[in-house]
């Protein structure tokens, strides 16, 4: 088990630096006008991920156990590098070394992007105490199947998926600034609305709710990380991220 807490550690090391990176390499490679475009592109891949990643997890364990199924996932990362590290772009280097901290004063001396980063900060928050209750409540008090958690889930694939064919358009309709509060306006419905989640028919509640946040929040997620990445100086992205 040590050795697999080590690994967990790393990989979750791991992806927060990518995590930084990729949003901070998208304008190298795209214009301005194609970042939303190309936001809402790696939202539908992620989107995708979230879909059948689940069940072809679940799929690989039961057919080829779960050690095997962790050496196809290693595979797949290592594949991943491999392409990335294929992608050409132009970057501009920063100079002298920069601190973190002057990627938060910009961000602080900002007045949209310290509200965006406030906002953020709570929408963490919050996600990250609603995934914890979440199968609690629906396995353990509403008796929900492993398998049906994995399907009642992955409805947040589908909704997240259209948001972000959504997404460009959206935003050429209406601007980054509206469509950012909007989005964040219908969020506070939609989680009321899964609250009510029950037994019996209110079950459905949550499958078509979480389908509902992913839509909006992936057209969230589009506008204002494609606005971010668009005004901030290119020297300054990967610490505005981070």
């Amino acid at each position: 088990m040590a050795q697999l807490y080590a690994v967990a550690v790393i990989v979750s090391i791991g992806t927060a630096f990518f995590d930084v990176a990729h949003l901070s390499f998208l304008p190298s490679i795209v214009t301005k006008e194609q970042l939303p475009k190309s936001m809402g592109t790696l939202e539908s891949v992620r989107s995708l991920s979230v879909l059948f990643g689940p069940g072809l997890g679940g799929w690989l364990v039961q057919v080829l156990t779960a050690p095997i199924a962790i050496v196809v996932d290693a595979v797949s990362y290592m594949v991943s590098a491999i392409l990335l590290a294929t992608v050409k772009a132009k970057e501009t280097p920063s100079g002298e070394r920069v601190s973190l901290m002057e990627g938060l004063r910009y961000v602080l001396g900002h007045p949209v992007l310290r509200l965006i980063g406030l906002v953020g900060a709570m929408n963490m928050f919050v996600s990250g105490i609603f995934a914890i209750v979440q199968p609690l409540y629906l396995v353990d008090e509403l008796g929900v199947s492993a398998a049906a958690y994995g399907l009642m889930v992955s409805g947040a694939g589908v909704g997240g998926l259209l948001g972000a064919l959504l997404a460009s358009r959206v935003i050429a309709r209406f601007g980054h600034g509206p469509t950012m509060w909007g989005t964040a306006v219908l969020m506070l419905p939609l989680f009321v609305l899964v609250a009510f989640t029950g037994p019996g028919w209110r079950l459905a509640l949550f499958p078509i709710g979480m389908a509902l946040i992913s839509l909006v929040g992936v057209m969230n997620n589009v506008a204002q990380g494609s606005y971010r990445q668009a005004i901030c100086p290119e020297a300054l992205r990967g610490r505005m991220n981070a």
